[in-house]
């Protein structure tokens, strides 16, 4: 059993480092883009924070619920997957907007750019990124627990590093839609 947990926590810790660098070098070669507005610096951080946390947060809720035999959590259209999935959606707009806000204010505040638009980028990636991670962090979760394997080993590190991926590449979408 040990064995067993350890096998799986590695292999979701070497995952989760292979995601962060695959979105460290996407963020590299796109750092032409962001610089362009430096309010983007600011809400980079916020934002990838805040899509791991979220995607975490929705994984265990799921994971617990399998544990417990209710019969309704690994079904994505029961009364219980419905409120799960809006709830992170809802929270993923909520706290992007406020991520947005901060960084506009702070752009105009420390470099004296009005950029309305990077509250805008917030949105509009928050939008994509939850219409990719969302179904992908429920469907992984329910997937590992019906194959023997323990969600809550496995999933924190995996929707961090997918998360990474999925937010780098919403913001980049989202900044060349503004």
């Amino acid at each position: 059993m040990i064995w067993e947990d350890f096998r799986e926590m590695l292999t979701a810790q070497l995952v989760s480092v292979t995601g962060a660098l695959a979105a460290g070098t996407l963020l590299a070669f796109a750092v032409d883009k962001i610089s362009l507005l430096p309010g983007l610096f600011i809400l980079i951080p916020g934002f990838l924070a805040m899509r791991g946390s979220i995607a975490a947060s929705l994984a265990a809720r799921i994971s617990k619920a399998l544990h417990q035999h209710r019969k309704s959590a690994g079904d994505d259209h029961s009364a219980f997957g419905k409120q799960n999935v809006h709830a992170s959606f809802l929270l993923a707009i909520a706290t992007s907007i406020l991520l947005g806000v901060v960084a506009y204010i702070s752009t105009k505040l420390l470099f004296g750019i009005d950029a309305p638009g990077i509250l805008l980028i917030a949105i509009i990636a928050a939008f994509i990124s939850n219409i990719l991670m969302i179904p992908i962090t429920f469907a992984s979760t329910v997937w590992l627990f019906r194959h023997g394997y323990d969600p809550d080993n496995i999933m924190g590190p995996y929707v961090t590093a997918v998360g990474d991926l999925v937010s780098i590449i919403s913001l980049l979408t989202a900044i060349l839609v503004i």
